[in-house]
């Protein structure tokens, strides 16, 4: 069940998958950190967050997959 203030985050293999300059993965980890920083965020406000931070690890890094991310909020 879906509390109040819960968010749901959908994300592909592409977000998690995408390796930074050390051949390290992003991982879910980093995006469980990045969505728990703030989650008084509007889910587009989620999505670009995690976005500009799977780009920032994979700048040197040739894109190998797609990112798809699908976030829902609980408003009530």
């Amino acid at each position: 069940e879906i509390q109040p203030g819960d968010v749901v985050v959908c994300f592909s293999d592409g977000a998690t998958e995408g390796r930074g300059p050390t051949d390290e993965e992003f991982g879910e980890g980093r995006l469980i950190d990045i969505v728990g920083q703030d989650l008084s965020a509007t889910p587009e406000g989620v999505v670009n967050r995690v976005a500009a931070a799977v780009e920032r690890h994979c700048a040197t890094s040739p894109r190998q997959d797609d990112i798809t991310l699908v976030v829902l909020k609980r408003l009530d």
